[in-house]
């Protein structure tokens, strides 16, 4: 169910997105932010133990040529948004933040506990620097996820569990995006949650059963993970900042994506991720996460300008506006990535 799991990624963006759009005094969507980047972190680890879990078993795979891989993919989009998000004065970049610059550009600003940091420039770019941790880490994490009993991985993670719950009790409300939301060595956790999702999904594609086998059974199944992943969105704003910053959401997002992992047939929500306008949206999710908060900004900025001269649009058209420069945005990069990935391919060639 790849073309499942894949428009499962725009699903989640637009949660991201909304969580970064405030107009005319809308409350933000806090819950989507915190729901979505947890979602992603956890995707992520999955996909990679999917991709890569039998090379490691074979001893064919190559760590210093799946960073290298990992770090092209992302890097140069980072840069050119680095760039565009300085340019266009985002983030005003003087004598007295070009460390906070000199972090951007080496993707370590995740590591530094403050906001002038880990949210300069081009503020989403903070997941880059942790992900590029999760890379790191990802074969270490794999062989001890893979090669564990049941029992004993059961054991190991009750005890990560333990240990994040007493930095959770432990951590003031001013350091929870510091600490909770940003540092690389926690995100981990989420990263390493999808490798074990990925082990279970190994498990249980292997045996029969009514939600994998029926599509009703799997129609019911899917309503049932997003009514939850509705419930845990509602619930959001009651519970703890602490909790609600990831853990919160890690039971209905390992739900979700186990469930469209291992369905065979898939039920009707299964049919609606496998069309193609969806797929092709979670094909580009990486391009629009990194170009979306710098299009709001510009959107709304200019809308404020001119709202000295025409009168203030009303919230749909100011959130049509903002996702329209959002998808002309991630457009125009990624035809300048295209024009970068020839002249690359031609070097190679000469």
């Amino acid at each position: 169910m790849i073309e499942t799991l894949q428009s499962l990624r725009f699903i989640f963006f637009v949660m991201i997105f909304m969580s970064h759009f405030g107009y005319d005094g809308l409350p933000t969507f806090d819950a989507g932010g915190d729901c979505g980047v947890s979602f992603f972190f956890i995707l992520s680890g999955f996909v990679l133990a999917s991709a890569y879990g039998g090379r490691i078993a074979s001893g064919c795979f190559r760590h210093r040529t799946f960073m290298a891989r990992r770090i092209a993919k992302i890097y140069p989009l980072h840069l050119l948004c680095l760039l565009a998000a300085v340019a266009i004065g985002i983030r005003h970049i003087g004598a007295d933040n070009l460390p906070a610059l000199l972090s951007n550009l080496l993707l370590v600003q995740s590591w530094i506990p403050s906001a002038d940091f880990y949210f300069s420039a081009n503020a989403v770019s903070w997941f880059l620097s942790d992900i590029l941790l999760c890379y790191a880490v990802f074969p270490i994490i794999f062989r001890a996820v893979s090669r564990m009993a049941p029992a004993a991985l059961t054991g190991a993670w009750v005890a990560v569990l333990v240990v994040y719950a007493v930095l959770l009790c432990n951590i003031p409300d001013a350091m929870t995006n510091a600490i909770v939301y940003v540092f690389p060595p926690v995100r981990t956790v989420d990263f390493a949650i999808g490798i074990t999702v990925w082990r279970i999904a190994s498990r249980l594609k292997g045996r029969h059963s009514a939600v994998l086998e029926s599509r009703l059974a799997a129609t019911a199944a899917e309503l049932t993970v997003f009514a939850a992943l509705a419930a845990m969105l509602a619930v959001h704003q009651y519970v703890s900042l602490q909790i609600r910053t990831a853990c919160l959401f890690w039971p209905v997002n390992m739900a979700i994506i186990l469930l469209f992992a291992c369905e065979r047939q898939g039920g009707a929500m299964a049919w609606l991720l496998r069309r193609k306008p969806l797929i092709w949206l979670g094909n580009i999710s990486f391009p629009l996460f990194m170009v979306h908060q710098m299009a709001i900004s510009i959107t709304l900025t200019v809308l404020l300008r001119l709202s000295a001269i025409i009168p203030e649009p009303p919230l749909w058209l100011a959130l049509t506006l903002c996702a329209a420069m959002t998808l002309a945005g991630t457009t125009l990069v990624q035809y300048i990535m295209s024009g970068f990935r020839v002249r690359v391919k031609r070097r190679d060639c000469s």
